[in-house]
């Protein structure tokens, strides 16, 4: 489906860092069948905590809602390149206690709203066929669902692509790096990112632009700037 702004903030509001340990306690309340709902998984405690782990706040997406200082909502994706666009997987969970009351809707409203303001092209989501819910919820929001044996999926276009075919690699090192290079090449940038920042911080704007001007370039996220902070 092609995105339109909604007003669909209320209730939800980014989660940082120092609520790592909310998100966790959260994400192990969740039953067995809610476990499988989110993860598309029978995930233990120990997996749960390793994607708790995994989880970059500086660059993911990631929103609450809370009563207190409890989570009760938690929509999450993680950036990744998609045929040279930046996209992500957005994944959703709510409290069982929480329920029948909106804040799935409202948060994934939320996440796909702040989502867009970031550039990113395209949103997926992934999820269990049976999932009468999200699979309502994806149609309430006029997106197509397309179902693939046990799963279902659907894709939100939120921003046009900027025709640019940056790559993605690891380097020897195990340093990301984002690259272009330009045929008909005037120059080579380097771009690199700020104490928090990330090589994905240049995509919407500064690569396009720099490309579209006849540059090749090189956009690395530094050491100890990476999802796992090593």
């Amino acid at each position: 489906m092609s995105w339109s702004k909604h007003n669909a903030t209320e209730h939800a509001s980014p989660v940082d860092e120092s609520r790592r340990g909310a998100v966790l306690e959260h994400l192990l309340r969740l039953s067995a069948d809610d476990r499988l709902n989110r993860f598309l998984s029978l995930a233990d405690d120990s997996q749960v905590s390793n994607y708790v782990r995994g989880i970059c706040f500086a660059h993911d997406i990631v929103l609450g809602a809370g009563w207190d200082a409890r989570i009760v909502g938690l929509p999450h994706g993680a950036l990744f390149m998609d045929r040279g666009d930046m996209a992500t997987e957005i994944g959703i969970s709510v409290d069982e206690d929480a329920r029948r009351c909106g804040i799935g809707k409202r948060l994934l409203l939320a996440a796909l709203e702040l989502t867009r303001r970031l550039g990113v092209v395209r949103a997926h989501a992934i999820f269990r066929a049976d999932n009468v819910a999200v699979v309502r919820m994806a149609r309430d929001l006029g997106a197509r669902v397309e179902r693939n044996g046990s799963e279902s999926s659907t894709v939100f276009q939120l921003n046009p692509s900027a025709g640019v075919p940056l790559m993605h690699r690891t380097t020897q090192w195990g340093t990301d790096m984002l690259h272009v290079t330009h045929a008909r090449e005037r120059g080579r940038a380097l771009l690199v990112h700020g104490a928090g920042g990330h090589g994905m911080q240049w995509v919407p704007r500064l690569i396009p632009m720099l490309y579209h001007a006849g540059y090749s370039v090189c956009a690395p996220t530094l050491p100890g700037h990476g999802r796992r902070g090593d």
